[in-house]
C-alpha cells in the first residue's frame, strides 16, 4: 500500500497508510545508460530503443514525462505500483505519482509525487527535494522534538536529491540515485544498526544497496532490490509480513523465492508483488483472505489466482487488509477484507473475499490507490471516485455516510495522483496543485489549519519556500 492502516476484522482502528511509490530522475549529465523507460533516464534524456539518449536524439515530438499527465499514480506508495516495462504505462503507484522532471528548469520547484500516512504527509518536488506537514511525532517530518507538528509544508533536511518519496506511521524514507535509501523517524522503520539507532531527526541509511522501488505500510517497509529485482522487507512482523522469522526485523531480510518483481505493495500485515510474468504473489496475515487464499498467516507466497485470464495486472495496491488490482483493459478486481466496502460490493457482501471480485464501475480507471479499509480510482478524464469507510470523509463525496459502491471525489479535477491514509486522502492534479481531505488532526491537509474537511476544499499551502 502506498502506505496504509485501517480498522481489523473485529477491532478498532489500527494505524496503516497507502503507498504509493513514484520514480524521478537526478540532474546528470547523458551517459548513454540503459534504460525500460523514460523514468530510467536522467533529465533532458529519454528512453530511445533501451538507451538514455538526449531529448534532441530521440523523438522531437516526444512530450516530457510530468505528473499532469494523468495516470502517472501507487503510494505510494505508494512503488506501490506496477512498473511496466513497455514505456507506454504509468510507472510505479496509485498513491503516488512519478514525473521525468524534464520541465524542471522551466518552471518554479512543483509537487511531483505525494505520499501520505495516518499523523503526516509528504510530497517530492520536481527539484527533488522532499516536504512534508502534519505529525512530528517519531520526529517523522526531520525536525527536533521541539517542532510537534506543522500544518504548512516543511523542506525534509537531508532528503534533498530524492527519486522516490514514501511516508509510514512516524518515518519518512526517500530514495535516491545509486539505489541508496535515507529515512527520518521511527527507529525500527528506519532499518539501520540491529536496533542501536533511536527515533532521528537526521536521516540514516538504510542497510540495503541498490534499491529500485520503496513500498511502505504502517509499521514495515519493503523494497524491490538488486540485479534481480527481489523482494526485502523490514519492521514489524507479527503475521510473518516481512517473510522473516524475527519480529521485529531490524534489518532488511531479503524474501526467498520471489524475483523480477516489478511492484510490491504492502499492507498493516501483508505484503503481495507483482512479477515480471504478471503473477501476484503475497505472504503475511491471511485473518481477512487479504493474501488472495483460503489458510492462515505464512511467510511462504501463495499466487493469487482468479485475477483475469484475458488482461494483465498493471497495478497493484494495498490497503489494510484488502489488496486490489488494476488491469490492462481499465478493470479493477479486489480482494480480502469487506466489511466497509472497500472491494467495491455492498458491506459484508461478502464479509470477506479471497477471490478476486471486480469493482462495479462504469468506466475504465487508468489510477489507483488504496488506504484503510477505502479504495480509489482515477479515470482518463482526471476524475477520481472512492469506495469503502468513510468515518472522517476521505471518500471525498462531502458526507460521511457509508457508501455501497464508488463515489465521485467533488470539487476535484485533472487529478494525476491519489495517496490515501487511513483518515484522509490527497490528490496531485495536472496544474501541480495538491488537495487533501478528510481528518485534520494534526494540520495533515497542510491547508494551514487544523479544520476537517468533507471534500477537497483549500489547496496545501504552497509556498515551497524554505
Amino acid at each position: 500500500m502506498n502506505t496504509t492502516a485501517g480498522r481489523s476484522p473485529g477491532l478498532p482502528l489500527a494505524t496503516l497508510l497507502t503507498v504509493v511509490l513514484g520514480l524521478g530522475l537526478m540532474a546528470c549529465d547523458t551517459n548513454g545508460q540503459a534504460c525500460e523507460s523514460n523514468v530510467d533516464c536522467y533529465v533532458g534524456e529519454q528512453c530511445v530503443l533501451q538507451t538514455c539518449l538526449p531529448q534532441d536524439e530521440g523523438d522531437a515530438d516526444s512530450p516530457a514525462e510530468d505528473a499532469g499527465d494523468v495516470g502517472d499514480t501507487d503510494d505510494v506508495g505508494d512503488a506501490d505500483a506496477p512498473r511496466d516495462t513497455s514505456d507506454t504505462e504509468p510507472p510505479e503507484d496509485t498513491g503516488d505519482t512519478a514525473d521525468g522532471d524534464a520541465d524542471a528548469d522551466d518552471q518554479p520547484p512543483h509537487p511531483v509525487e505525494i505520499s501520505v500516512g495516518e499523523d503526516h504527509s509528504c510530497a517530492r518536488l520536481s527539484d527533488h527535494t522532499v516536504w512534508c506537514w502534519g505529525s512530528n511525532l517519531g520526529l517523522a517530518l526531520g525536525r527536533p522534538s521541539s517542532v510537534q507538528s506543522s500544518d504548512v509544508p516543511l523542506k525534509v533536511e537531508g532528503l534533498s536529491g530524492a527519486l522516490q518519496v514514501v511516508v509510514g506511521y512516524r518515518y519518512t524514507c526517500a530514495r535516491f540515485e545509486g539505489g541508496s535509501v535515507r529515512c527520518v523517524g521511527d527507529d525500527v522503520a528506519v532499518a539501520v544498526d540491529e536496533g542501536t539507532r533511536t527515533d532521528s531527526a537526521e536521516p540514516a541509511t538504510v542497510t540495503l544497496e541498490d534499491v529500485h522501488a520503496l513500498s511502505n505500510a504502517t509499521y514495515h517497509s519493503c523494497a524491490i532490490a538488486g540485479a534481480e529485482r527481489t523482494l526485502h522487507c523490514w519492521g514489524r512482523n507479527d503475521q510473518g509480513q516481512t517473510g522473516a522469522s524475527a519480529d521485529p526485523t531490524l534489518l532488511p531480510y531479503e524474501v526467498g523465492a520471489l524475483s523480477d518483481l516489478q511492484v510490491a505493495a504492502a499492507g498493516e500485515a501483508h505484503t503481495c508483488v507483482l512479477s515480471d510474468q504478471g503473477d501476484v504473489r503475497c505472504i503475511g496475515g491471511n485473518n481477512a483472505a487479504q493474501r488472495g487464499y483460503d489458510g492462515g498467516a505464512s511467510t511462504t507466497p501463495n499466487t493469487v489466482a482468479g485475477l483475469d485470464t484475458d488482461a494483465s495486472v498493471v497495478e497493484l495496491v494495498s490497503g489494510s487488509y484488502h489488496s486490489c488490482a488494476r488491469l490492462d483493459n481499465g478493470r479493477v478486481r479486489c480482494w480480502g477484507n469487506n466489511a466497509f466496502g472497500q472491494l467495491g460490493r455492498e458491506p459484508n457482501s461478502p464479509y470477506t473475499s479471497a477471490q478476486p471480485l471486480e469493482v462495479d464501475f462504469p468506466t475504465e480507471l487508468s489510477g489507483l490507490a488504496a488506504g484503510g479499509d477505502n479504495t480509489c480510482g482515477i479515470t482518463p478524464e482526471g476524475d477520481a471516485y472512492c469506495w469503502g469507510y468513510n468515518g472522517t470523509g476521505e471518500l471525498g463525496d462531502g458526507t460521511d455516510e457509508e457508501r455501497n459502491g464508488p463515489v465521485k471525489v467533488i470539487n476535484l479535477n485533472n487529478v494525476t495522483a491519489l495517496a490515501l491514509s487511513p483518515v484522509h486522502s490527497c490528490a496531485l492534479t495536472a496544474d501541480h496543485q495538491i488537495f487533501c481531505w478528510g481528518a485534520n488532526f494534526t494540520g495533515t491537509l497542510g491547508t494551514g489549519d487544523t479544520f476537517s474537511t468533507l471534500a477537497p476544499d483549500e489547496p496545501v499551502v504552497a509556498t515551497w519556500e524554505d
